[in-house]
């Protein structure tokens, strides 16, 4: 039995359940990001792992392009709560929509990326709203899309994203773990994480190689 995105195994989860009905059966689990929040060991679920290759040496064979990156003034996330290991959804939202952060995006955008295919990263679906306001403000062509989107909303604003007619997606829990789109050069990472895993889920969407594709840019 083969598990892509295997760091979603514990014994107690629909996964662990699952490959409890196969007990016979060899697991072979496939992760780019073996962590979880909850703390809970992949060693619990599998025997041993092995590192197939690390993203040095990912970048040096050419499966992935190389990262430039540009940081600006942060969304102070001090005395937020912490849910499950995570920074509390709605205290964060609030303080990644002031006016002058969601100014700066746009602007820092404009000054460093505004010829390239770009994924928004955004707390909730009030500041993908937001962000997405004032790209299209900016005379940008800018969509949300969420979990909460209908399968006819994604597969609208993705078509439109992949085409280029649109050209930034401001996206809430979407486009992060195995979405696959070569051309993506560029991240905003709008959203602070705890978690390494959704960190490295998102920029490397930004790292797969494409024809004519030089680099990546992640705007943190």
């Amino acid at each position: 039995v083969i598990v892509d995105e295997a760091h979603h195994v514990c014994p107690k989860n629909t996964y662990g359940r699952l490959l409890s009905q196969y007990a016979g059966a060899t697991i072979l689990g496939l992760t780019a990001t073996p962590w979880r929040l909850d703390r809970i060991g992949l060693s619990d679920s599998f025997d041993s792992h092995v590192i197939v290759r690390l993203p040095h040496e990912l970048l040096a064979d050419n499966w992935l392009v190389p990262l430039v990156g540009h940081r600006y003034r942060p969304i102070d996330t001090s005395n937020l709560h912490v849910d499950h290991g995570e920074f509390r959804s709605s205290e964060l939202s609030h303080r990644a929509r002031q006016d002058g952060l969601l100014g700066d995006i746009v602007a820092e955008w404009q000054r460093h990326a505004s010829d390239r295919l770009t994924a928004a990263f955004c707390v909730d679906l009030a500041h993908a709203n937001d962000l997405a306001g004032r790209f299209v403000a900016a005379g940008i062509s800018a969509q949300v899309v969420s979990y909460k989107s209908t399968p006819t909303e994604r597969a609208d604003a993705l078509s439109g994203w992949r085409t280029r007619r649109i050209q930034v997606l401001c996206t809430v829990e979407l486009v992060t773990e195995g979405f696959d789109l070569p051309d993506l050069d560029c991240g905003l990472l709008c959203r602070p994480t705890l978690s390494t895993t959704l960190y490295l889920q998102m920029v490397g969407r930004l790292l797969r190689p494409a024809p004519g594709k030089q680099n990546a840019r992640i705007h943190d």
